[in-house]
């Protein structure tokens, strides 16, 4: 129904563009994503519990945590330099790590929970953001300096990141949904 197979009747079925992860991938994530209100709803929520998770991070991270935050965005950055495919990919697994690794930095096992079960709950909506033109590599840039606060200990510079990464997020995708609405 997604179109990733074709049957050729007699020889079998078939991967569509086999050698383009970075399609199947935007298949597999294909969301229509049009209720304005749950969008807002839902990056609300986002932003009352990991604005704060940024603010605890920087202040309660351990070290080998900040060494994680920072090989995280050095490892993802040197994977995707020169790709032309699969970037996707790696920049979704990216995004769970980071935002994993932000909520464990807290020290606060209920918040650790709750953002594991809010990604989960948010795999739809995240999953349309990084379809987003240019957004993968925007929010990596932003969980840079998120990360950078972090590993220098600036609970005020953390929490204003994540505000704002969280922020632009929202407006990209609110613009996408009301873009495709005008359609």
């Amino acid at each position: 129904a997604q179109g990733l197979v074709k049957i050729v009747h007699g020889q079998g079925v078939f991967i569509v563009n086999a050698d383009d992860s970075d399609y199947l991938v935007k298949k597999l994530l294909d969301f229509k994503m049009t209720d304005v209100e749950t969008i807002k709803d839902i990056m609300e929520i986002r932003r009352a519990l990991e604005v704060k998770a940024a603010e605890w991070a920087a202040k309660r991270a351990s070290e080998e945590q900040r060494t994680q935050l920072k090989e995280l965005i050095e490892v993802t950055k040197e994977k995707i330099s020169g790709k032309n495919k699969g970037i996707l990919l790696i920049l979704i697994d990216h995004d769970n790590k980071f935002h994993k690794l932000v909520a464990e930095s807290t020290g606060n096992m209920i918040i650790e929970r709750l953002m594991s079960n809010l990604l989960e709950f948010l795999f739809e909506i995240r999953s349309y953001t990084l379809k987003i033109k240019g957004r993968p590599i925007k929010s990596l840039n932003e969980h840079e300096k998120i990360a950078n606060a972090i590993i220098n200990q600036d609970p005020e510079s953390a929490s204003k990141y994540m505000e704002e990464h969280l922020r632009s997020v929202e407006i990209d995708i609110l613009n996408k949904v009301l873009k495709n609405a005008r359609k």
